[in-house]
């Protein structure tokens, strides 16, 4: 594998939504929202390639010296492979050279597979949000709100 994380910009677009939408069935955002999410300076988007190809991204939305961790995911071809460690860890060093102190994010209690990932990457459980995530059958699931502090 020939893997480069970078930033990207709207003209990645098609394929970053193609690669949610085969990727992740039940995302919830609309096209419109992802397209809105390119054009906010409030945003960084990492893609991660194979070679030329678009395999991974990971959105964010930043403020002052934070970040939260709005959304990754993998084509499902390189799924349990180890790179959502190596994106992750590549968005980390990049956010730290851009004075990001310290990134969030929030995951479904269930999620087991992405809490093992972002408790290995040290980030640390810092709250819970009960019956956060409503499901179409109407069921409910927490969320765990996890922090990384990554400055110098």
């Amino acid at each position: 594998m020939n893997l480069q994380t970078s930033l990207l910009n709207e003209i990645y677009y098609e394929n970053t939504l193609n690669l949610i939408r085969k990727s992740n069935h039940d995302f919830s955002w609309s096209d419109k929202l992802i397209y809105e999410t390119f054009k906010n300076k409030n945003n960084i988007i990492f893609g991660l390639f194979n070679d030329k190809n678009l395999i991974g991204v990971s959105l964010y939305l930043f403020t002052l010296d934070e970040a939260e961790l709005l959304y990754i995911t993998l084509s499902k071809d390189f799924r349990n492979k180890g790179l959502a460690y190596y994106l992750l860890e590549d968005n980390i060093k990049i956010l730290r050279q851009k004075s990001i102190k310290s990134i969030f994010l929030e995951v479904d209690i269930t999620n087991l597979f992405a809490i093992k990932l972002y408790e290995k990457l040290n980030f640390k459980n810092i709250s819970i949000r009960k019956n956060y995530y409503k499901y179409p059958n109407g069921k409910t699931s927490d969320a765990l709100i996890y922090q990384l502090r990554i400055e110098d």
